[in-house]
């Protein structure tokens, strides 16, 4: 599980075996960045997502904003 909290960004890699949320109050803001191969076993909040590899998220996903699939790393 690789769930790495840097700056205002949430980077997700490799197996992460629970849902991403916020914490706290100042983390709703968050930007969640899925790198690499991953493979989320729940559900993702966050401002922004950002899907940089391939991979599953097996769950629903909501953001306030953007949802943005870098088709380059596809």
């Amino acid at each position: 599980m690789s769930v790495i909290r840097e700056g205002d960004n949430v980077i997700l890699e490799g197996l992460v075996d629970h849902g991403v949320y916020p914490v706290r109050h100042e983390e709703i803001d968050h930007t969640v960045i899925l790198r690499g191969e991953y493979d989320v076993r729940g559900a993702i909040y966050g401002r922004r997502l950002h899907a940089l590899g391939s991979g599953a998220v097996h769950g629903p996903v909501v953001t306030r904003e953007d949802i943005v699939l870098d088709e380059r790393n596809l």
